[in-house]
């Protein structure tokens, strides 16, 4: 079954493969059901009134995620 995907996904575009999925219509027309962002503000005022606020509060004592991707040294004994 692999050989058969790997043939099909290799002779098709990537908008050829989108288009068996959904119309033409569904994905780029008028109806189009895109996801929007919900940013909670109606202008660009409220939203660096926000980000200003949110910035105010950040701690980077208080971020979990800060350091997560970190490497820390270990010490291996022999």
């Amino acid at each position: 079954m692999s050989l058969v995907k790997d043939a099909f996904a290799g002779s098709t575009t990537k908008g050829e493969r989108l288009l068996q999925v959904e119309s033409f219509q569904d994905t780029f027309g008028g109806a189009s059901r895109r996801k929007k962002a919900n940013i909670g503000t109606s202008n660009l005022a409220e939203m660096l009134m926000k980000v200003n606020e949110v910035n105010d509060d950040y701690s980077p004592a208080k971020d979990h995620d800060l350091h997560k991707h970190e490497l820390h040294d270990f010490k291996i004994e022999r």
